[in-house]
């Protein structure tokens, strides 16, 4: 199964090695990160800050500025239909991206079943491991 890598080869899997040891010993300070912001955000709502603004949080160590919330655009409602009025049944569906996750929630998984395949064409996984000999 294992055979011999030429040496190019060789020295990028040694390399995946080492930072994939490096990012598994950094896992649960990255999950702690993000708890740490997620609570420090939740303080902005508490505080009713606006959303355009930014707000400091001074601990004994460090400071922490949140900054205001980015723009996202959003559909407004009744939207879909006016889209689909200007696009004709066609041009509207093919602009349509439906997940299959909210198809799941909208019909039921076994409504889905008739509905898709699967077959194996997603991300192929890396094992990564430390040689032994």
């Amino acid at each position: 199964m294992y055979r011999a890598m030429e040496p190019d080869k060789a020295k990028i899997i040694d390399e995946l090695g080492v930072v994939t040891v490096r990012l598994l010993s950094a896992r649960p300070l990255l999950k702690r990160e993000k708890e740490l912001k997620d609570q420090i955000r939740s303080w902005a709502a508490q505080d009713q800050t606006p959303a355009d603004a930014s707000k400091a949080y001074l601990g004994k160590k460090f400071f922490v500025t949140l900054g205001p919330a980015e723009n996202e655009r959003t559909w407004k409602p009744g939207a879909y239909a006016a889209l689909f009025a200007r696009l004709k049944k066609a041009a509207f569906l093919a602009t349509c991206k439906v997940t299959l996750k909210d198809a799941t929630a909208a019909i039921g998984e076994t409504a889905l079943a008739d509905l898709t395949v699967t077959e194996r064409t997603g991300p192929r996984p890396l094992i990564v491991a430390e040689r032994t000999s």
